[in-house]
């Protein structure tokens, strides 16, 4: 049996919120994830949309599996982006 893809459990991971893009009037402001690797003290700098796949990555599911929740999930907020547009 294949190993199925999983995000490391000791991996540290700090939620940024970009202030500057909120006070320029955006919508929403721009985020990103910061994970830090303990054993080296790297760090790796995620956009939100990478994140949400990195997550997905939970050792239960497929390829295919996280690329069908991907799809859904980006589906699903930009269908919540275009009807806050429209209010």
């Amino acid at each position: 049996m294949t190993d199925l893809p999983q995000l490391r459990d000791d991996l540290i991971v700090s939620r940024q919120q970009a202030e500057s893009a909120a006070e320029a009037g955006g919508a929403s402001a721009e985020c990103n994830y910061v994970i830090k690797l303990p054993e080296s003290g790297r760090y790796f700098r995620l956009r939100e949309r990478e994140y949400t796949i990195a997550s997905l990555l939970d050792g239960r599911s497929t390829l295919e599996q996280i690329r069908q929740r991907a799809e859904q999930h980006f589906r699903s907020e930009e269908h919540t982006s275009e009807l806050q547009s429209r209010g």
